[in-house]
């Protein structure tokens, strides 16, 4: 991202134009590099293949067992995240056992359940397993892995900044940038989970 301003706006506003657009740049690399991310997810060959039959107990307890012997099995790792779109995470939220509790409890309480959730926040767990959502995923999607699936390889000091002055009209250019590549080194520590969803 980048923008100009002129010198009397950064020498004379009393708000600090430049911390504002500094921030609003930083906000887009983020965007730009999750979306990235989110394609590489969409797109990568190798992950192994799970099948999440409907949104009860029985068939997430049994998905992530399947997943954690799948990936222990190809790699020896451990599953350390859920990763789900937005219409995954409610579909979870509201999963109950036979006599209609929740599974995941919003209040602490540790009675029949298996997890926790936090619908405003967006977290939760499941046997420990933090619960992260990306809103801008596809809709139904649902991965069960080990960080060690994907790698992100960054510029040191991402994203940098760069300012320049122009002397002659009295104006300073900021810009954010960064470089990075993203790959899937251990595919087989991630599983993509088919769901009523898809």
């Amino acid at each position: 991202g980048y923008t100009n301003m002129s010198r009397q706006l950064v020498e004379r506003s009393s708000v600090n134009y430049v911390d504002a657009a500094f921030r609003a740049m930083v906000a887009k690399y983020a965007a730009v590099t999750n979306a990235a991310a989110r394609t590489h997810l969409g797109t990568a060959t190798g992950f192994n293949t799970s099948n999440l039959a409907a949104f009860d107990a029985d068939h997430i307890l049994e998905v992530l067992a399947d997943c954690a012997i799948k990936v222990n099995g190809d790699t020896g790792k451990a599953l350390e995240f859920i990763l789900v779109s937005a219409d995954v995470f409610k579909a979870t939220a509201k999963v109950t056992d036979a006599a209609g509790r929740p599974i995941l409890s919003n209040t602490g309480a540790t009675n029949n359940t298996f997890g926790s959730i936090n619908p405003v926040g967006l977290t939760g767990n499941i046997f420990g397993l933090p619960l992260v959502v990306d809103p801008s995923l596809t809709s139904g999607s649902l991965f069960v892995g080990n960080s060690t699936a994907v790698t992100t390889f960054e510029s040191a000091g991402a994203p940098l900044r760069l300012t320049d002055s122009d002397i002659t009209n009295l104006t300073n250019s900021m810009s954010v940038y960064g470089y990075a590549a993203i790959a899937s080194l251990d595919p087989k520590a991630m599983v993509k989970v088919a769901n009523p969803l898809d």
